[in-house]
């Protein structure tokens, strides 16, 4: 009875000291920066004259190109820089599950058989042992619950870190295919102006035999045959290069990915995203979330290192039994409970320096915080500017092109007909041929600012403009 007296105000003594300091919690609030504490405008600079939002989860589709869409898909499957994230978010999982287990109570369990030999005539012993321990870590200061809600907060960045190289790399595969694509339409221009060219030179070479053109308008058309000539080497090294880039993003080999291409020279082109306010396009960007989330965990982990100066508190309870067969072991059992608080006195100033070194980190991720926003709102200002400015020089250079193959069809009838000198034709041709690449450029410019402007309004992966996937 007294035994049993003296376990029951132990216990509650244990009961009154948990209920009186479980509540303390030590350490800043790890709470999420403000995008608008970084000192953002109300509107953009520029805009494409839209204020609504609209989904750009997986924004290739609009550019209605099945390879496109195959090239995003095995890139996904096979790149390296997705294969990192996605071990990232592997093992800030595990983090998450080992802060939890934190909060819980240890348990463990032994189990032993012995065997004792004696002297004749006293007869060998055999006995068996059990016993169960239970041991639990007081979150007094809060310790263990600002561990687990920075391992949560690196669990949310690791998802936005992974969902932003979705992005990259779906903008990077999509810029590299329009390119190639845009390589291709500017050779096969090239080519065929080649071939107007030489028509028109063997047209000059049979007028000089006549004694209708002289040398120097021979060499003239020559020449521009020529410089013609020249460039296809280089559209062909642009093309190339596009290839070789898409074979490192995706793992396929070069020669695959060509193949994939073919000559097809049309150069695929989308809608522009119609652009939110900057504040609300900021908080859809995985990179500006992962940052933030990283702050929420730097912030936590200061609420960590102060609690880890501060005493503990350790219950402790055993129950174990020793016999000579299993029913002896647990007939006449050992109950032991313990309390232990326990804390360091001097360490020579580690526990502060280490405090002071993670308050240091948690100001890094604030100040990153900082830049990775506006270096958003840089991308997005700027991806802004390029869709306005690229309709408008299609548009200029369309019209443009136009006048110029229409001014090279009539030089060509007037320089046949001895209206017209022969530089007088060459000056025209060189024109249209420039007109003709440069539309081709402002079409692929075009493209590639619908792409830059979707990365930058944090499209291109489901997910990117709302909650975590379910996979997350």
């Amino acid at each position: 009875m007294t035994r049993n007296v003296g376990l029951a105000r132990s216990t509650g003594w244990i009961t009154f000291l948990v209920v009186a300091l479980a509540g303390c919690a030590v350490g800043p609030a790890p709470q999420p920066p403000a995008v608008q504490s970084v000192g953002l405008d109300e509107h953009f600079r520029l805009s494409l004259g839209s204020t609504a939002t609209t989904p750009v989860a997986e924004w290739w589709s609009s550019f209605a190109d099945p390879t496109l869409q195959s090239l995003i898909e095995s890139t996904m499957a096979a790149n390296t820089d997705l294969e990192i994230a996605t071990q990232r978010l592997r093992q800030a999982r595990a983090g998450l599950v080992a802060a939890q287990g934190g909060l819980l109570p240890t348990l463990g369990l032994s189990v032993g058989r012995s065997h004792t030999a004696a002297d004749a005539p006293q007869p060998a012993i055999d006995s068996t042992s059990a016993s169960l321990t239970v041991a639990y870590d007081v979150d007094l200061f809060g310790g263990h619950r600002r561990a687990l809600t920075g391992a949560q907060a690196d669990r949310r960045s690791a998802a936005d870190n992974r969902r932003a190289v979705q992005i990259a790399l779906a903008a990077e595969v999509a810029i590299n295919y329009v390119s190639a694509r845009a390589a291709v339409n500017r050779l096969q221009l090239a080519q065929a102006n080649l071939a107007a060219q030489q028509e028109t030179l063997q047209i000059v070479r049979w007028r000089a035999m006549a004694g209708l053109a002289g040398d120097v308008e021979v060499a003239q058309a020559t020449q521009l045959a020529a410089n013609t000539q020249a460039g296809l080497p280089d559209l062909q090294q642009t093309f190339d290069a596009a290839v070789n880039r898409l074979a490192t993003l995706s793992g396929e080999p070069p020669a695959r990915i060509a193949g994939q291409l073919g000559s097809d020279a049309h150069i695929p082109v989308a809608p522009f995203p119609e652009v939110a306010l900057p504040v609300d396009v900021l908080r859809q960007r995985p990179d500006v979330r992962a940052a933030e989330q990283s702050v929420v965990a730097e912030l936590a982990r200061v609420g960590v290192r102060e609690a880890s100066v501060l005493p503990g508190l350790t219950l402790g309870g055993s129950y174990a039994g020793i016999g000579r067969n299993w029913s002896a072991a647990t007939a006449s059992p050992a109950l032991q409970l313990s309390a232990l608080l326990a804390g360091s006195v001097f360490r020579g100033g580690q526990d502060w320096a280490a405090l002071e070194s993670q308050k240091a980190t948690a100001a890094v991720a604030a100040a990153n915080y900082r830049g990775v926003v506006r270096s958003a709102m840089e991308e997005l200002e700027n991806a802004l500017g390029s869709a306005r400015a690229s309709v408008a020089k299609e548009t200029a250079l369309a019209e443009a092109d136009t006048a110029a193959q229409q001014a090279m069809s009539l030089a060509r009838l007037r320089y046949q007909s001895g209206l017209i000198d022969f530089p007088s034709l060459l000056d025209v041709e060189r024109t249209a041929l420039s007109s003709q690449l440069s539309l081709s450029q402002a079409r692929a410019d075009r493209a590639i600012a619908a792409i830059r402007l979707y990365k930058a309004v944090g499209g291109g992966w489901p997910g990117a403009a709302g909650a975590p996937a379910a996979s997350e």
